[in-house]
């Protein structure tokens, strides 16, 4: 049996307390990240519930009952993170790709951690174990919740996740040089959006055009035939990918840990790191789940995270694209590059002039548009130059918004 007197709780039991309450303020401080999916803002809502119930309940009276619901339920919520970090949650589709370890994310799970181990000790010390670690380990304890447990919940507060923006959405950048403002009007997820089947109209510029950058207020107002909606699809497709993309994927090491492998192609200057895994599931335009990476490479050999190359499903084509943001945005396939056969799919050169490869295997192209998070003289959803651009729709022209586009190569 657990020793309830007043002595034996100032030990294993406050740190349960604590370390409970901690993460289920977390839980509900990550609630909004997740508003574009109904059964994580349920799962949060409810885990952040439980979890403050049982901090309550165990710091008033702890009992072996409530030990126990502490070590198990601290015990699945471990498991349902380590399975979401290393594999992915199949029956969940919002957890059904391997998320990357974040830092909120692992001060949560290592609260739940330390919680379940003290509900164990708990059960098999008695009360002499608990006021031993009491005397020592509380205080110590106290200081790191307040450590790490503060940190935790502002960056889970200031790195949203939502799917933001409208033509009037603006964004500024945060002390960590990342784009976090977001505009909570528009709840439309940019990957539910469907082929259009509306006709374009005319639109005026009220003022000149703006240029993209980077952490400066997006406006993509001044091209004629882009409607108010498209506009705003596109601005909030930017503004999404400006938010997550640079968080999760800064580095080629971080897209590796992703599941991301590069198709070797850095001798152009872009090397593109893709996911395969991810082209056929059941994300699209999310910029937690791109496709595609794309990492500029420098004369000293680099990398710098430049853009996200979306890609849609296995059998698309390009007369089934969605429209996204009419002209401001151009969708393309590459139908002329060899591969290695899997799992290398390395890029070994182009098809000949039949449109076969002499060497490796060419895959069934898909469309793919690129988002990018730097600056570049042909705007925000540019194509790359040469072999790398890609083919077109037929009777379309390449785009270049130049209205919206840099001065210089990359700002």
């Amino acid at each position: 049996m657990v020793d309830t007197s007043p002595e034996s709780q100032t030990g294993l039991p406050s740190i349960m307390a604590l370390c409970l309450l901690c993460s289920g303020i977390i839980h509900a401080a990550v609630i909004g990240v997740h508003a574009d999916s109904r059964v994580m803002v349920y799962g949060f809502t409810v885990s952040a519930g439980i979890a403050v119930a049982l901090a309550v309940g165990v710091s008033r009276r702890p009992s072996t009952a409530m030990v126990f619901l502490v070590a198990v339920v601290e015990a699945a919520m471990v498991a349902v993170y380590v399975a979401s970090r290393t594999s992915g949650i199949s029956f969940i589709s919002a957890l059904k790709a391997k998320e990357a370890v974040g830092f909120t994310d692992a001060v949560c799970t290592s609260f739940e951690v330390v919680a379940l181990f003290a509900a164990i000790l708990t059960l098999v010390g008695g009360a002499r174990l608990g006021r031993m670690i009491g005397r020592s380990l509380v205080p110590a304890m106290a200081l790191v919740a307040a450590t790490i447990g503060v940190p935790a919940v502002a960056q889970a507060a200031t790195h949203t996740h939502t799917h933001a923006g409208t033509a009037s959405t603006t964004t500024g950048l945060s002390a960590d040089g990342h784009d976090h403002t977001r505009d909570t009007t528009s709840t439309a997820p940019i990957d539910r959006l469907a082929p259009s089947t509306s006709t374009t109209t005319h639109v005026a510029a009220v003022v000149p055009p703006k240029p993209f950058v980077p952490g400066q207020p997006i406006d993509l107002s001044g091209v004629p035939g882009v409607t108010p909606e498209q506009q705003a699809r596109a601005e909030q497709l930017l503004t999404y990918t400006l938010i997550v993309l640079p968080d999760k994927f800064s580095t080629p090491e971080k897209a590796v840990e992703a599941g991301f492998a590069s198709i070797q192609d850095s001798a152009t200057g872009d090397e593109h790191y893709i996911n395969w895994d991810w082209i056929d599931d059941s994300h699209t335009l999310e910029p937690n789940y791109p496709e595609s990476l794309v990492y500029r490479v420098d004369s000293n050999g680099g990398r710098t995270l430049e853009a996200a190359m979306f890609m849609l499903p296995t059998g698309t084509t390009l007369n089934q694209v969605p429209d996204v943001g009419g002209s401001l945005t151009q969708w393309h396939i590459h139908d002329n590059l060899c591969f290695t056969p899997p799992p290398s799919r390395v890029v070994i050169g182009v098809t000949s002039a039949d449109g076969t490869c002499q060497q490796g295997v060419k895959f069934t192209p898909v469309p793919m548009m690129h988002v990018w998070v730097l600056s570049h003289p042909c705007g925000p959803f540019a194509a790359l130059e040469g072999v790398g651009a890609g083919q077109i729709k037929a009777g379309e022209t390449r785009a270049c918004d130049h209205n919206h586009g840099a001065s210089s190569t990359f700002g």
